[in-house]
């Protein structure tokens, strides 16, 4: 689904307000939604800004702090136990302008810069 920051920006989307009273209501649960929201920009911006430390000081589950508590739990995931520099040098330009969603650009990102501590691994048979 396409996300909005407000209905003036583009008058036709899902804005961040709706996806709180869906996560609020309990129809989708964060963790459901965020990977759906695209582009990832508006989600992951929205997270980062300011007015979101007011947010996350509520419950986790709530509407308004759980797309910031699972929007920083899927980079989290991604890196894992450690994700090289070039990878995270690699993240955030892409971010900005990137159309799809933020697990899309996790994957797109692992895939155009391999981690070469786990191609290494792989050669030796070990995995992670």
């Amino acid at each position: 689904m396409t996300v909005a920051f407000d209905a003036p920006e583009d008058p036709g989307a899902v804005t961040l307000a709706h996806l709180d009273a869906v996560i609020e209501r309990g129809q989708l649960s964060a963790f459901e939604a965020a990977p759906l929201v695209r582009p990832a920009g508006p989600l992951t911006s929205w997270v980062g800004q300011g007015s979101g430390c007011a947010d996350v000081s509520r419950a986790t589950w709530s509407g308004r702090a759980a797309p910031h508590v699972e929007t920083a739990a899927l980079p989290a995931r991604w890196a894992g136990g450690g994700v090289s520099a070039e990878r995270w040098a690699a993240f955030p330009p892409l971010l900005r302008h990137y159309p799809g969603s933020l697990p899309e650009l996790l994957a797109e990102v692992s895939a155009a810069h391999p981690d070469a501590r786990n191609t290494r691994d792989a050669r030796h048979g070990l995995t992670a």
